[in-house]
């Protein structure tokens, strides 16, 4: 007897930049491979899960399932005031650059995410 293996779909893991010109193109790319039936992932931070969260919740009821997955960022390691995730919030380029290395420092838990799926 054999038995056939369920071909493995195409997953697309997508994580944008931290700041709303990357990140809302992504929600439109993501929508758009979802709606090829390609199983479609955008990696986020907490603060900046919004962007994403609410705009699919009217999605849901007309396009195929978008998932979030949302990692933790961490503002006082990397010198930030809390609260700040994202390229628009910054009012430095001091800060600019700590929110550089604040992203490099989510280098660990997007491998475990891409890991996962």
């Amino acid at each position: 007897m054999v038995v056939a293996e369920e071909p493995q779909r195409l997953h697309v893991v997508f994580f944008p930049l931290m700041a709303a010109g990357h990140m809302i193109p992504i929600l439109d790319m993501a929508k758009i491979f979802a709606t090829h039936h390609v199983k479609t992932t955008i990696v986020t931070t907490p603060l900046n899960a919004p962007t994403f969260t609410k705009p699919l919740e009217s999605y849901k009821n007309v396009g195929p399932s978008i998932d979030i997955e949302i990692i933790p960022f961490d503002s006082k390691e990397a010198g930030l005031p809390e609260g700040v995730e994202n390229f628009e919030q910054f009012t430095s380029d001091e800060m600019a650059m700590r929110l550089v290395k604040a992203t490099e420092m989510l280098q660990e838990s997007l491998e475990k995410v891409i890991e996962k799926h």
